[in-house]
């Protein structure tokens, strides 16, 4: 793991790989939740909150939402960025903080990187008041890269969590909230998202059914 210290407070930067050796995934029954619209007509709460671990995403609300999605959040995974709410007590509150962006701490060009990754998620870690944090590897974000052409979405991220570091751990794995922008971008607004600034939903979908339906390629 990496440290970095600032004003006497040190972060502890852990690798997704150590979050699977970890143990704390072991055996447990898992849901993964998006934040789609279509989570908004549905009535999943109490499926969700049943699972022995939730884990979340980006600006997701429970708060007024609990009979859609459920009240439990056990991980928070976000990508730092700006636009991320870290004041919101429904997202406070979550034991395990992921990140779905690398720990790098320059821009790396030739593989895709546009930003420093590295002190957005040490000041959001800080401004949460908390000293650990497990990210994904500069290697594997780069080959997500090269894979999609373009970075990851949160929700890929989450997907992929699972299924190269998380899957073998767990007992159950339930997946929900995830339309890759084919329909109403949030559950919790009513703000739309365009898909094509930062990422390539199709590619992400491609690259999904691959690795989650490879029957249907033929494989």
């Amino acid at each position: 793991w990496h440290a970095q210290r600032r004003q006497k407070r040190t972060v502890a930067v852990r690798y997704w790989s150590d979050l699977a050796r970890g143990g704390v995934f072991r055996g447990k029954s898992v849901a993964l939740v998006g934040n789609a619209g279509y989570l908004k007509e549905m009535r999943q709460g109490a499926v969700i909150d049943r699972f022995d671990l939730v884990v979340r995403m980006n600006n997701f609300r429970t708060t007024g939402f609990e009979r859609q999605i459920g009240a439990k959040t056990d991980a928070w995974l976000t990508n730092f960025y700006t636009d991320i709410d870290f004041d919101h007590p429904d997202r406070r509150q979550a034991p395990l903080l992921l990140s779905s962006s690398p720990n790098n701490f320059r821009k790396m060009p030739e593989t895709g990187f546009r930003l420093r990754h590295g002190p957005l998620i040490t000041a959001g870690v800080r401004r949460l008041g908390r000293s650990e944090v497990y990210v994904p590897s500069v290697c594997w974000f780069e080959r997500q890269i090269a894979q999609i052409g373009r970075y990851p979405s949160t929700g890929a991220c989450g997907i992929l969590l699972l299924l190269d570091h998380l899957l073998k751990e767990c007992r159950e794995v339930y997946i929900t909230g995830f339309s890759f922008f084919q329909c109403h971008s949030h559950y919790f607004s009513d703000a739309a998202v365009d898909p094509t600034t930062n990422h390539d939903a199709r590619a992400e979908e491609a690259l999904l059914r691959r690795r989650l339906l490879p029957e249907i390629q033929g494989e």
